[in-house]
């Protein structure tokens, strides 16, 4: 089990990255920290972990959502951009490989 939690840990963040992963690691990740979280009693953690997954998702994520599970469509007016919030996937990898380090 340590042996797959390692591989866990260093993979989601490039399915995260991903986007057409994203939906199923985002959901894979949250499994994960709720078994986590029923075995081990490690507070908050998996909670604060789930939420901030969720910085993978573009920022129109909860209206679109609520637009499919309402089945309206979207009210936001702004074009589609051609990259999803005009950041490389390049640039994406870097910053998920440096942000953990900045202490």
């Amino acid at each position: 089990m340590s042996w797959a939690g390692a591989a866990f840990d260093l993979t989601i963040v490039g399915w995260l990255l991903w986007r057409r992963s994203r939906p199923w690691a985002y959901t894979t990740a949250a499994v994960f920290h709720v078994l986590t979280w029923l075995l081990f009693p490690i507070g908050m953690f998996p909670w604060i972990m789930m939420s901030a997954a969720l910085i993978f998702f573009p920022p129109d994520w909860p209206l679109r959502l609520r637009s499919r599970l309402l089945r309206r469509p979207s009210t936001t007016d702004a074009p589609a951009p051609q990259r999803e919030h005009g950041v490389s996937w390049r640039s994406r990898i870097v910053v998920g490989a440096l942000v953990p380090l900045r202490h």
